[in-house]
């Protein structure tokens, strides 16, 4: 370089002079400083590593810092992968030499960064594919993780596409779907379990991993092992890994545990986790409670369950107290196919101390049908303190039909003090058919005002076009108010259907 001009780093490359450019890594020049950590990454000196190090993690410049990585990562210097890393998390659009560089680390040391690189999209594929290069067990669990919700996110995304009209959101959906990464991962993880100290156990630990991929890719190598599957969860994690579900079946209960990651594996199509569902069924008992514990699966395993029948019962009854509503009520609806088999323990539900349980097996009898169920959901209708449990018992006599559910439910649409429970026991009472339309009529010269009123209202739920005369008597005769008001609108109610 000139005594007072600055340094001229192609002179200096070409002579090979590495101090020279080492301190060219320090001039105030940018471009300068950008060219000098180049040309000391194409010259692979020893003696640039550290100076390389520095200007990494000191340059007050991201490109420089860039360019710096990318140099020591030539050296195969492991000490890069943590600034490449971070420096693209923050560089809007980093050089796409940075992702490249990852490639050329094969350093034990660099696994743990490698590992943090699998959450960065732009470096993940270059990541996955240093790990695997590199062979070290302790990425197996990162890259079956990152894999896993790369596919759920794909299968979300997917899902957006086959079922939304927006054409802004069918864009966004395209542009998350990654189909690179997957393979890229499956790829490394392929290649580490080879290469283990113990490549047996690593494919066998694999087999346990959430990601369909990954247990394909572990029972093709302990296939390869000549690795003989016997009757142990492993092996039945073996035969679903390889798709054939009759041996997992034929294993019984220890096959389970397998089964279930199929059946909640979102990134699967739904006849693959169907599959699943039915080969469950087919097990029987040990199948019931993993399924339901797992709960927002049970719009999947419901036919499942229902074929399993009275094991099931139980445990379904347990789940109507779920906090998640939807699984309270799948779990009552699936009591209500399993049916007769399910009626004794949903009528000993009708006095748990959980009302939600209470209110789930007075919607599940009602479904069944069971005459059985009319005492004891008419005491319900009577007598329960939680006004949504006499409600479902209102609806459920209504659906039973049962004539004996006449006055129970008539004294619940005249005097209930819920106006939700007086229009379900009316809406019963006018399933149940003419006597209830008969007694409510009558219920209209009550000598007390708010059964007239309430008769009234029930009568407007109901809209039967026989209660029309009596309802005109009432607007013009009635000495209260209130209840000539609610015989107008009971009447403005049937002549909208009629």
């Amino acid at each position: 370089m000139g005594l007072f001009g600055p340094p001229d780093v192609a002179r200096l490359k070409g002579r090979g002079d590495v101090p020279g450019l080492i301190k060219a890594l320090g001039y105030e020049n940018v471009e300068i400083r950008k060219t000098a950590a180049e040309a000391l990454g194409e010259i692979r000196d020893a003696r640039a590593i550290e100076p390389l190090v520095v200007a990494v993690v000191e340059d007050r410049n991201d490109q420089v810092k860039v360019e710096a990585a990318v140099a020591l990562a030539a050296y195969g210097d492991y000490r890069a992968v943590g600034p490449l890393v971070a420096l693209a998390s923050t560089m809007p659009s980093p050089d796409r030499r940075a992702a490249a560089a990852l490639l050329t680390i094969a350093d034990p040391r660099a696994v743990e960064p490698l590992i943090s690189a699998l959450g960065n999209h732009q470096l993940r594929l270059s990541a996955a594919a240093a790990l695997g290069s590199i062979g070290d067990p302790r990425a197996i669990g990162p890259l079956n993780e990152a894999l896993s919700k790369t596919l759920a996110l794909n299968s979300d995304a997917e899902r957006i596409l086959r079922n939304e009209r927006n054409p802004g959101l069918q864009l966004e959906a395209s542009w998350a779907i990654d189909r690179r990464f997957p393979k890229a991962a499956t790829n490394a993880l392929e290649k580490i379990m080879r290469r283990t100290a113990s490549p047996l156990e690593a494919a066998l630990a694999a087999l346990a991993s959430d990601s369909r991929p990954v247990r394909e890719t572990a029972a093709e190598t302990l296939k390869s092992l000549g690795w003989e599957p016997g009757n142990a969860e492993t092996a039945a994690a073996f035969w679903e890994a390889r798709g054939d579900l009759g041996r997992c079946v034929g294993l019984g209960g220890v096959a389970v545990v397998p089964l279930t990651r199929v059946l909640v594996d979102k990134s699967l199509a739904l006849p693959e986790r169907q599959a699943a569902a039915d080969a469950l069924a087919r097990i029987g008992a040990p199948s019931v409670r993993p399924m339901i514990d797992m709960g927002y699966v049970l719009g999947i395993a419901a036919d499942a369950l229902v074929r399993i029948g009275a094991p099931a019962v139980g445990p379904l009854v347990t789940a109507l107290s779920d906090e998640r509503d939807a699984v309270a009520e799948a779990a009552s609806s699936i009591l209500s196919r399993i049916g007769s088999l399910a009626v004794q323990d949903l009528l000993g539900a009708l006095t748990s101390a959980n009302e939600a349980v209470r209110k789930g097996a007075a919607m599940a009898l009602g479904a069944i049908g069971d005459a059985w169920a009319v005492e004891l959901l008419s005491s319900t209708l009577g007598y329960d303190v939680i006004w949504s449990v006499r409600e479902a018992a209102a609806f459920a006599l209504g659906r039973i039909g049962d004539a004996r559910a006449h006055d129970p439910l008539l004294a619940a649409a005249l005097n209930d003090q819920d106006g939700n429970v007086r229009r379900a026991a009316a809406t019963a009472l006018a399933r149940i058919g003419a006597p209830g339309v008969e007694s409510l009529i009558a219920a209209l010269s009550d000598a007390n005002q708010a059964v007239r009123k309430s008769a009234a209202e029930a009568l407007g739920h109901i809209r039967d076009a026989r209660a029309v005369e009596p309802l005109f008597v009432v607007l013009d005769s009635d000495s209260d108010a209130d209840v000539r008001e609610a015989a107008a609108r009971a009447l403005t109610s049937i002549g909208r259907k009629w």
